[in-house]
This record gives structure tokens, C-alpha cells and sequence, in this order.
């Protein structure tokens, strides 16, 4: 049992009829590959031979190319049927037999769709319908147009027996396929009633009580049927599917295998037997065995349906979720309105981690088919797996109320109930259903593991003693009675309990398995790596083995025995993105450290552009590394692949959150906490991107609504107080965390910050020093200096000057120095730091910026319109280096010049104040006034303080005044 999620089984029997429906409604053409054969012969005509046919058809009249069109269909050239077909509609397009033969020469072509056009016009031109209904069922329903076969094709009676039971055929396949077994099963016994011994009707009438979940009876009416009809190999493969259903995986395998021993099978029945070999061997996981025998059948039938089919449910199987994608979609393109393609989708986007992509696939089929159990029960797994633990439980609660879960529903359940805090309702449920079916070894089993994984070790021992011996030698049962001495503490009896596994299933990959994590639980890493060993050797190309064997590896702390392994899995399969993963998980662990960790990140990206794991670990990397340009980029690129997952989500709003674009972020964060609305940590970031963008009193109300605040969410309604103009509740939250969490530097922080605001910069220097001594972070730095400054310390710069002193070059530190000293009144001193800053980074928009101001106060104005410009060089759009040029050019005359470059700034600025008072000041003095007073009064109708305040007061009083 695997949190993979539920797996749909895959059934030939329900798809097959795609397949071979050519073969079953006894058509001319065996194959769509023979025809796609005969196409790609054709294709050699040369264009001269095109030329010449062409020249010599002016002599020729639509009688005599309809019968040379007619000649060349039935002599197998449908390419030179169909432009003979072509020619005469040209002249004549309401001719019925070159629509007939273009329809039928399309058909054979493979061309499906122009073959449903041209029988429809045929029909409605009045084409006999036993030359239409037949072929254009066909179309369809290799179309998988269902619906419209059931809507266009049916019984006339112009039609002869035989056609009649080639359109009930077809009716009652569509109709199982869009689930409608009773009309089904109406469909099979008209068909019976016109020849009652008909072999696909017989069977398709006991398939339709096994689609309803009727086994018994359909395992009743085909022994029935095998006991009269002993050689109808028909019978005998629909016994083999009906015991794959049942479960009986060891005897429909030996059933599959006596069917294909048979030298005489048609290409139907041994496709059909080996896509059931195939099935079953995979419902047992032995995907080594089910990819041998898919082989065969992608030798037989490369390009079918059921095979690519198969082949996608292999991969994935394997743990290939690429590449199970990349077989399905292109079959989804070819077949929109497929279920159970959209469901095996669904699985391989949920392998993958794409909880996004999945939820989309499965909402398009739960419109198509809100029934559908197993879109429910995937469904009900992203839902598990986002969190949303009330939604799955919902969505699986008419499954589980219908009596019937089997195991894998119930091992489902059980996870949701542990979720939401109630283990003990999904043990409850394992119980229910045991005591209803006693006899249900996959019950037992589940039972359990459930019992075993609550500790009711007692009770899970007893669930093994009951097992009943009439069901077979099990591995399952010893394996779980390990676990149970394993929990019990009992590690010896375990470890002999899985040798006797491991010794009576040599050859049993998944028995090997379980015994080496039995094994490597009991801490007995050397016979763990033995099983893990023996499964290798026996599926060299599974990945997973080699990670087993590195992982009891790493735990022993031997990194290069795991990293030599490893380096085996990706030599055995170069692509895999798991491999790629673990060895990067190995190397962040090892002295390699995070660099070779990234560069195996970034080959598992590109090895797929569908790995979504790898791109979220690189965002996460390259925010916590401060490189947010790049963790945008791979945020969004996991984001993209799945918008449904809430670490996706998270990553992406912090990334947009520390780039500044507040925007972005509150947008991404306000969705992520309505996908999940009982997280705390979405509604977390989702304040702080609402602190960020001011919005502090908004912040204060997503806050509130957090159940269960701990220590996060107490913090950060504190700062949300302090930001909203409250530092007194500030300073109240703070002391109270203080004194529950005296360790925590965040809590001494708050109570500074909020001190600062209050004007108690005494009590500020002392609270934000000790937050610094107890976090010695740059920013914790930066505010004890500024609240020490304030406090008029004698020693106020003492620390931050000894740390530049250790580090002289480090010029964030040294630049937020100076902009403090700015703020001081101390602009010379700030100045010699700007240029010490600028000595060390020249391109520093903020020091060059800031330098040219104090310099343009100073009225040293040439070097400082030189500063100015160069910061306007480097970053054009920054509102405030345009806005310092702009004021400048303003002292210096040139107001044309400093117009448009406070206009730009202003455009740029979020509506600044200041901005707006240096653009009215342009305006005025190039005789503006209506302009320059629209400014002033848009400046002075905003509640922020800004330092020309007065000034433009001062200014809108004179312009009035003229």
C-alpha cells in the first residue's frame, strides 16, 4: 500500500472494443496498421505520376472514374480511389457513390473524421442505410463518439441479419462505454435473439453483470457458457478477465498464458489475452513481468489503443510519471472525452506531484461523469494531500456508505481519518467491512496494518490468527506479523518472521521488498541491503531498489556506498527523475553540499518539463540564497505545473513578496487561502504581503480568523498593530510574548519597535540592543543603532561600527549606516559612508542617489547632477534618482529637462507626495499655474506626512494669490 495514490486497474475488456472493433464486426481490413502501411507505400508516387493521371483525366467522365475509383478501393489503392472520389464530387457534389466511395477509401485510410462526414452526407443524399450504418459506426466508435453512434446508427429494417447484429454490436458496446449496461445488455439479447449463437453477444451479455459489480452472476452464466461452448476461446478469455476482477490474479495469469499457447488465435483474442496478461500482472506489481508481455503486444498491435494504453499504465507503474504522461496525452488529443484516459492522467500528474494538473483532469471527468467512483476517490486524494481534509472526506463518504469499499478505498479512508484526528473511525470502517466479507484476504490485510499503525498490536495479531488458510499461502500475512513484533519491540522474531518471507518468495519482488524495510526498521542494515539486493537482480531497470540500498546507506552514515549506488540507478536509467532527486537530497547532506545539490536539481528540470519537485526545490533554494530573480523564475515554472499545490503557491507569493511586487503576492497568497483556508501558514503569508503593501489593518483581519494562534501568528499580529498606528497593543503583545517565549529574540523586537514609535527611545535602544545580542542579524543592527541614535547614546554607533570595521567592504550594512546618519541631521558623516559605499560598488543607485541629494543641499550641484545621472543610467524607471535629477535640473534652470523627468518619476512613484510638490515647482516656474495647482492640492489631500509639506502650502497659497 502506497500514498500514490488510488489506482485504477486497468481493463481491456471495457476498452478493447476500440481496439478491435474492425475484427469483431468482421470488416474487410483486419488492422488500422495495415492500412497505415499500405498509405506509406502509396506515398512513393512521384509527382510526375500525379501530373500524368491527372493530364490524361480530361478525357475521362464521372462514370468511368467512379468505377476506375471502385476498381482501385477494392484492389487495396484507396489513395487513388479517393482522388478519383474527389474529382467527380468536384463536378457533382451531390454524387451519393463517390461520396460512398470517398467515405469508405477514408475509412480504410485511417482518416476517421472525413469518413464520418461523408457517410453522414451519403445519408442525407439517400445512401441505402446498409451501405452507411455499419462503417459509420465503425468511425465513431473508434472515434470514441459514443453518444453520437447511439444517436446516428441503429436498426432499420432494410438492413440484413448479419448487419443488424454488426449496428447491435456497436450500440452495445457504446453503451458500456458510456456506462449504460442495462440498455447493454438489451442490445446483446436482441442480437441472441437473431443468431443464439453469436460468441461476442453471449460475452458481452455477462460482461454488463460484471460492469454492475454482479460477479456472481456473471461467473455463474459463464461457467454456464464454457460448459456448452467448451471451445469458444471467446468464453474462455472472458473467464480469464472475470477472474482478474475477482482478484484471483495467480489463476487469470495462468488462464492468459493457457489461452496464448494456442498457435490458431485470431489477432483479436491474442491481443485481448495478452492485454489481460499484462493487467493482471501488474495489479499483482510485478512490472518487470508486465512489461515483458507488453512487449508481445506492442510487437502484435504497436499503435492500438489498448497497448499504448497499457503502456502508459507500465510506466507509471514503474514510477515513470513522465513518461506515462508523454504516451497519454497525445491519446487524449485523439480521444477528448475519454474517462479513463483523463483518470490515468490524473494518477501520473498525482505520482508526480502536480496536485494542480491532476484536480484539473479530474473536475473535467467528474463533469462528464459526477458518479464516477474512481474520480472520487483521486479526487479525494489531491483534496488529502492540499489539506482540505473535510473535502475528501466528503467526497468519499457515499463511496464508503455504499457497503462495498474495497481495500485501497479503505486504506484512503483510514489516511483521511488520521488527518482530521479520528483513527480510530477508519479502523472502525476496516472492521465493518470484514465482518460483511470475511473471507476478503485484502480486507484482513488492511485491517491490519490499520491496527498495527494505532498500536492495537493485540488486535492486529488476533485479525492475522483468523486468517483463513483456505485462501492461500500469503506473504502479506507474515510480513504484517512482523510489523507487529517490530512494534511490540520484538525486533529478532521480526527479522525471522521476514527471512521466512524472503526464503519462501525468492522470486517475489514486492515480498523482498517489504522484508528489507522490515529489515532496515529493525536496524539490521546489512540484511536489508541483502533483500533490496535480490529485488534488484531481479528487475535491474527498477530505480527504486537502488534507492532503498542508498537510503539504508545514508542512514548508516556510509555516503559514498549510497552515492556509489545511486550512481548505479542512474547508469540503469539516466532520465529518472527520482534518481536525480535522491542524489541531489545526498549531496545538500554530504560535504558536496548545496552546489552539486542544485546542479542535480537543474538536469532533473531539464530532463523533464514536467518535474515539478525539482523546480520547487530550486525556488526554495534560490529565495533562501537572496537570488529572487531566479526562484521567480522556477516558482512560477512550479507554480504553472501545479496551481493546486500549496507549496507552490507559497514559494511563489514569498518570492513576489521580497522582489516588492506586493501586488502579485497578495493576489497569489488571497487565492492560496481560499484553496486552503485552514492553513495557517497561507494566511501568514498573506499578511505579510499585506504589511508589506501597507494594507496593515486588512493583515490585521486575516490574522484573525487563525485558529489555534501560536507564537507565528501572536508575533505577527503584533507587528501588524504596530504597522496599523497602535504601538501601545503592539507593546502589550509583546510583553506577553516575552514573557511566554523569553528566548525569542521576535517578541524583544516588537517591544522595541513599538517603544521607537511611541517616542520612548530609551526603553527602544535597550530592547532593540538586547533583540541584536540575542539575533545578530544586519537589520537587527541597523534598528538598535537608529533607536540608540535617537536615544542620544554617547556609544550609539559603537556597534555598528565595530561590525564595519570587521567586514569594511560590506555595503548593504555600511549604506543603511549612512541613511541613518542622513536621518540624524548628520549628512556629512553620511556622505563620507556613501562614498565608501560607492568606492566599493560604483553601480549603488541608492549611495549614488543619496549622495547627490546631500550634495545638491550642500549646493555642490555639478557632481551632484553627474551622481544623479549615472543613477538614473542604471535603474530609468526608479522613482526617487528621478526624482533627485528632476529637482535638481529644477535648482539648476533647466525646468523644460526637469519636467519630464518628474512627470516619469511621479508615473513611477505610487502618487509621492514630494514628487508631486518638485513637479509643481517645475510647473509654476515655467508659468503652469492650472497644472502646478492641480499637483499641490493632490499633494495636500493625502493624510502622509512628507517632508514639503509646508512648502507646498506655502506655494498654492502664492499661485492663488496672483
Amino acid at each position: 500500500m502506497t500514498d500514490d495514490g488510488p489506482s485504477e486497474r486497468v481493463n481491456p475488456s471495457a476498452i478493447r472494443i476500440r481496439d478491435n472493433v474492425k475484427t469483431i464486426f468482421m470488416l474487410k481490413k483486419s488492422t488500422l496498421v495495415s492500412r497505415l502501411r499500405r498509405c506509406v507505400r502509396l506515398a512513393a508516387l512521384t509527382v510526375a505520376s500525379l501530373v500524368g493521371i491527372s493530364a490524361c483525366d480530361f478525357s475521362v467522365d464521372n462514370e468511368e472514374r467512379l468505377a476506375r475509383g471502385q476498381a482501385a478501393f477494392e484492389a487495396g489503392d484507396e489513395r487513388a480511389a479517393v482522388l478519383d472520389a474527389k474529382a467527380v464530387l468536384s463536378s457533382d457534389t451531390n454524387n451519393v457513390e463517390a461520396r460512398l466511395l470517398l467515405a469508405n477509401a477514408s475509412l480504410h485510410l485511417g482518416e476517421l473524421e472525413q469518413a464520418v462526414f461523408e457517410f453522414k452526407r451519403a445519408a442525407e443524399l439517400g445512401a441505402e442505410p446498409s451501405r452507411t450504418a455499419v462503417p459509420l459506426g465503425e468511425a465513431l466508435l473508434s472515434l470514441g463518439r459514443s453518444a453520437e453512434l447511439l444517436e446516428q446508427v441503429d436498426i432499420v429494417d432494410s438492413l440484413s441479419p448479419t448487419e443488424k447484429i454488426q449496428v447491435l454490436l456497436m450500440r452495445a458496446a457504446a453503451l458500456q462505454l458510456t456506462d449504460q449496461q442495462t440498455a447493454a445488455r438489451d442490445a446483446y439479447a436482441a442480437v441472441l435473439a437473431i443468431d443464439a449463437e453469436q460468441p461476442q453477444a453471449s460475452v458481452g451479455l455477462i460482461s454488463t453483470y460484471q460492469a454492475d459489480g454482479d460477479s456472481a452472476k456473471a461467473r455463474q452464466m459463464l461457467d454456464a457458457l464454457i460448459e456448452e461452448h467448451p471451445d469458444w476461446v471467446e468464453a474462455q478469455l472472458a473467464s480469464a478477465e472475470l477472474m482478474r476482477a475477482e482478484l484471483r490474479s495467480e489463476d487469470a495469469i495462468a488462464a492468459f498464458e493457457t489461452i496464448l499457447e494456442d498457435p490458431a488465435l485470431t489477432i483479436d483474442v491474442q491481443s485481448r489475452a495478452l492485454a489481460g496478461l499484462v493487467s493482471t500482472v501488474l495489479d499483482a506489481g510485478n512490472v518487470g513481468a508486465a512489461d515483458e508481455a507488453l512487449i508481445e503486444l506492442e510487437r502484435l498491435l504497436p499503435n492500438s489503443f489498448v497497448t499504448l494504453y497499457l503502456r502508459a499504465s507500465v510506466e507509471l507503474a514503474a514510477g515513470n510519471a513522465d513518461d506515462a504522461l508523454a504516451v497519454v496525452q497525445p491519446l487524449m488529443e485523439a480521444y477528448p472525452k475519454d474517462t479513463k484516459l483523463a483518470l490515468l492522467a490524473a494518477r501520473a500528474h498525482l505520482v508526480g506531484g502536480q496536485l494542480g494538473q491532476a484536480e484539473r483532469q479530474l473536475e473535467r471527468v467528474r463533469v462528464a461523469a459526477p458518479e464516477n467512483a474512481m474520480t472520487r476517490r483521486l479526487l479525494a486524494e489531491v483534496r488529502l494531500r492540499q489539506g482540505r481534509v473535510r473535502d475528501a472526506e466528503a467526497l468519499l463518504e457515499p463511496l464508503l456508505e455504499r457497503g462495498d469499499a474495497d481495500p485501497a478505498l479503505l486504506q484512503l479512508a483510514l489516511r483521511t481519518s488520521v488527518a482530521s484526528g479520528r483513527p480510530e473511525a477508519g479502523v472502525a470502517r476496516y472492521r465493518n467491512a470484514l465482518a460483511a466479507d470475511p473471507d476478503n484476504a485484502e480486507l484482513r490485510f488492511g485491517l491490519a496494518l490499520s491496527q498495527i499503525s494505532q498500536g492495537e498490536l493485540s488486535a492486529a495479531e488476533a485479525t492475522l490468527a483468523d486468517f483463513d488458510a483456505a485462501s492461500g499461502e500469503r506473504w502479506e500475512k507474515d510480513v504484517l506479523v512482523a510489523l507487529a513484533k517490530l512494534r511490540r519491540g520484538d525486533s529478532v522474531t521480526a527479522v525471522e518472521e521476514v527471512d521466512a518471507v524472503a526464503t519462501q518468495w525468492p522470486d517475489n519482488v514486492s515480498a523482498l521488498r517489504a522484508a528489507g524495510v522490515v529489515a532496515e526498521a529493525a536496524n539490521q542494515p546489512d540484511k536489508a541491503v541483502a533483500y533490496f539486493q535480490r529485488a534488484k537482480e531481479l528487475q535491474p531497470d527498477q530505480g527504486t531498489f537502488y534507492l532503498d540500498i542508498a537510503r539504508v546507506h545514508t542512514s548508516a552514515g556510509d555516503s559514498d556506498r549510497a552515492r556509489a549506488e545511486i550512481e548505479r540507478a542512474i547508469d540503469a536509467d539516466p532520465d529518472s527523475v527520482p534518481v536525480m532527486l535522491a542524489m541531489a537530497r545526498l549531496a545538500a547532506e554530504s560535504e558536496a553540499g548545496t552546489d552539486e545539490a542544485v546542479i542535480w536539481l537543474k538536469r532533473a528540470a531539464e530532463a523533464s518539463a514536467a518535474a515539478f519537485v525539482p523546480r520547487l526545490a530550486l525556488a526554495e533554494h534560490y529565495r533562501a540564497t537572496g537570488d529572487l530573480q531566479a526562484a521567480l523564475t522556477y516558482a512560477n515554472e512550479a507554480a504553472a505545473l501545479a496551481p493546486g499545490d500549496p507549496g507552490a503557491a507559497y514559494s511563489l507569493g514569498l518570492t513576489q513578496l521580497g522582489l516588492g511586487d506586493f501586488e502579485a503576492a497578495i493576489r497569489v497568497m488571497t487565492d492560496a487561502v481560499a484553496n486552503w483556508p485552514d492553513s495557517g501558514e497561507m494566511r501568514h503569508g498573506l499578511a505579510r504581503a499585506q504589511l508589506a503593501s501597507g494594507q496593515a489593518n486588512q493583515a490585521l483581519r486575516t490574522l484573525t480568523v487563525v485558529e489555534g494562534a501560536g507564537f507565528g501568528t501572536r508575533l505577527l499580529t503584533g507587528f501588524a498593530q504596530l504597522a496599523a498606528g497602535d504601538p501601545a497593543a503592539a507593546k502589550a503583545t509583546a510583553r506577553r510574548l516575552v514573557a511566554d517565549f523569553p528566548d525569542e529574540a521576535g517578541p524583544v523586537d516588537l517591544d522595541g519597535q513599538a517603544s521607537l514609535a511611541m517616542g520612548e527611545y530609551a526603553a527602544a535602544a535597550s530592547a532593540l540592543t538586547r533583540a541584536y545580542e540575542m539575533s545578530p542579524t544586519d537589520a537587527a543592527l541597523e534598528r538598535a543603532t537608529f533607536a540608540r541614535m535617537r536615544a542620544g547614546q554617547d556609544d550609539a554607533d559603537a556597534l555598528l561600527l565595530a561590525a564595519l570595521e570587521d567586514s569594511p567592504n560590506e555595503v548593504s550594512l555600511r549604506r543603511n549606516y549612512a541613511h541613518m546618519l542622513a536621518a540624524m541631521g548628520r549628512p556629512s558623516d553620511a556622505a563620507t559612508h556613501y562614498r565608501q559605499v560607492l568606492a566599493t560598488d560604483p553601480d549603488d543607485v541608492a549611495a549614488l542617489n543619496n549622495l547627490a541629494w546631500i550634495l545638491s543641499v550642500e549646493g555642490t550641484m555639478g557632481e551632484a547632477e553627474t551622481l544623479a545621472r549615472r543613477a538614473v543610467d542604471l535603474s530609468p524607471d526608479n522613482p526617487q534618482a528621478n526624482d533627485t535629477l528632476g529637482w535638481i535640473l529644477v535648482q539648476q534652470g533647466d525646468i523644460q529637462g526637469a519636467t519630464a523627468r518628474l512627470r516619469h518619476a511621479l508615473q513611477q512613484g505610487a502618487q509621492d507626495p514630494e514628487i508631486r510638490y518638485h513637479l509643481a515647482v517645475a510647473l509654476s516656474t515655467a508659468g503652469d499655474d492650472r497644472a502646478a495647482t492641480s499637483q499641490l492640492r493632490k499633494a495636500l489631500e493625502t493624510d502622509a506626512m512628507f517632508a514639503s509639506r509646508g512648502a507646498a502650502t506655502e506655494l498654492l497659497q502664492k499661485i492663488g494669490a496672483r
